[in-house]
């Protein structure tokens, strides 16, 4: 169960471990209660995984960020290992066992691979760092009874455990005789105010707990923050290979790099309405993928705040501000915030550029304001305190 952006989530397997052969509708779902709204009311049942045969099991845990951007990240595990699902003789060691689930604004969910059958892991634990924009995994490996309790991160924005391939990085370790299992922590967000400590039992001969800690960097945002959301003035992009064209109108835009075929995106916002002498604590724009890409892409600010929305590559405004974030491989449907709080002072006029290298040809796609599903439309939010 989850707390997040005035609604309550439930998440829940199906999961029948005494079917001959594996539960064919084994499967992970997910629905909403609204805040205020009549007792009982639900939204409609989200498929966060299946149904599939074996996909499920009742390891769940889940998370909110916290930040009003409707995404979810939970830690769940398949049923791939059991014999009855068809891992007989190490047959199925190359499946997935444990699973990243995360959740979309528009309530989509995408899952990305943490370990296989062959891992072992189990009873996964997962913690938010929202200022370093960190995912912590944690999971007990072997399955049966444990062992030690292993790690891995991942970036927020942008998450990939490609490049930790295995068990992952020993937290709590297995030194005789702890057994060490069911790794448990906080609920809520950590950061460097608060660090991160994670607890774990052990079924060996002590029937004790251990623990280990993380000492996180920064700090915790001031206390207290009003948030501002803006949608933009105009958006578009430009084409080099069509020099006159506007896609003022278009529903998504566009960048992608190259010497004769580029694309470049700009964006324009107006801000107002903030309290005279508020001071701005930060400021995200939030963007929405239609088309996944290597590369998120380089955002610029842009120094012309008057540009017009059906701007061609022959009249573009130069890109002449400072590079104010970059961003890694984005994946489709799913939303990411790119901080641009050094470019936001307060009330007026601000644009932006977003471009790929030369060397990127993977084009890079978001919803623009004309998208038809609202809350794909991109925002610039606003902090204040």
């Amino acid at each position: 169960m989850v707390a997040f952006d005035g609604k309550i989530g439930v998440m829940w397997s199906k999961h029948d471990p005494d079917v001959s052969g594996g539960d064919n509708t084994a499967a992970f779902y997910f629905a909403t209660h609204t805040d205020g709204t009549t007792f009982g009311t639900w939204s409609t049942v989200e498929s966060v995984a299946g149904p599939y045969k074996c996909i499920s099991d009742d390891h769940i845990t889940i998370k909110a960020p916290g930040d009003g951007s409707g995404k979810l990240f939970a830690a769940i595990k398949s049923s791939y290992e059991d014999d009855k699902c068809g891992n007989t003789n190490h047959a199925r060691d190359n499946d997935t066992q444990l699973w990243l689930a995360v959740r979309a604004a528009n309530g989509t969910w995408s899952k990305i691979e943490y370990g296989k059958v062959i891992d072992d892991h189990t009873r996964p634990a997962l913690l938010l760092d929202t200022v370093n924009r960190q995912i912590y995994m944690f999971a007990a490996s072997p399955e049966v009874n444990g062992g030690t309790i292993y790690v891995k991160t991942t970036n927020m924005d942008s998450p990939s455990f490609t490049d930790q391939p295995g068990l992952g990085r020993p937290f709590i370790n297995n030194f005789k005789p702890l057994v060490l299992n069911n790794a448990s922590t906080t609920k809520q967000t950590v950061n460097g105010t608060t660090n991160l400590v994670v607890v774990a039992t052990d079924n060996g001969y002590y029937g004790s707990y251990a623990h280990n800690v993380i000492d996180l960097p920064g700090q915790a945002p001031p206390a207290g923050g009003t948030a501002y959301t803006f949608g933009p003035a105009a958006d578009t992009y430009v084409s080099q290979a069509s020099p006159t064209s506007n896609y003022a109108t278009s529903s998504s835009f566009s960048a992608v790099g190259g010497t004769s075929s580029a694309k470049q995106a700009f964006l324009r916002f107006t801000v107002s309405g903030l309290p005279a002498g508020a001071v701005v604590q930060n400021a995200k724009l939030r963007l929405y993928v239609t088309n996944d890409s290597t590369s998120g892409g380089s955002f610029n600010s842009v120094s012309n705040t008057s540009w017009a929305e059906n701007i061609t590559w022959n009249n573009k405004p130069a890109i002449d501000g400072p590079l104010l974030a970059t961003l890694g491989a984005v994946t489709i449907n799913l939303s990411y915030e790119v901080d641009v709080s050094s470019a936001i002072t307060g009330n007026g006029s601000y644009s932006f550029a977003i471009t790929l290298p030369d060397t990127n040809t993977n084009t890079l796609g978001y919803a623009s304001r004309e998208a038809s599903t609202t809350d794909n439309r991109p925002q610039l939010i606003v902090t204040t305190q």
